[in-house]
């Protein structure tokens, strides 16, 4: 398993093996796709890479398999995007990933009562 770290001055991201925290190798190149304050990230349902670029307000896109730049998906001044450090998919409300993200949380809930 590999830990993925945003690298703010760096302007890349860099994997790390989750069992020793050794260096495995550097994902993203230092600033492919105008990257410059990598900050959050995530993995789309596509398997690619999101990452916010908090310097030049963006959130860019990133090939999940060898971390290629893809596109911009958020540019500056869309919807007032200002200095992004976080990103989350969240389901659509009434769409199947919702429904089972409901079904999972009440199940985690029942299972964290105590038994009387």
């Amino acid at each position: 398993m590999l830990a993925y770290v945003s690298s703010d001055s760096g302007n890349t991201v860099l994997r790390y093996r989750a069992a020793d925290g050794s260096f495995f190798d550097q994902f993203v190149q230092t600033g492919a796709g105008q990257l410059r304050g990598a900050s959050g990230m995530t993995f789309d349902r596509d398997g690619d890479l999101l990452v916010t670029s908090w310097r030049n307000d963006r959130v860019l896109r990133y090939s999940g398999q060898d971390g290629a730049f893809i596109e911009t998906l958020i540019g500056p001044g869309n919807g007032g995007i200002d200095g992004p450090t976080f990103v989350a998919l969240v389901p659509e409300p009434g769409s199947a990933a919702s429904a089972v993200a409901a079904a999972l949380a009440a199940l985690r809930a029942r299972r964290a009562r105590p038994s009387a």
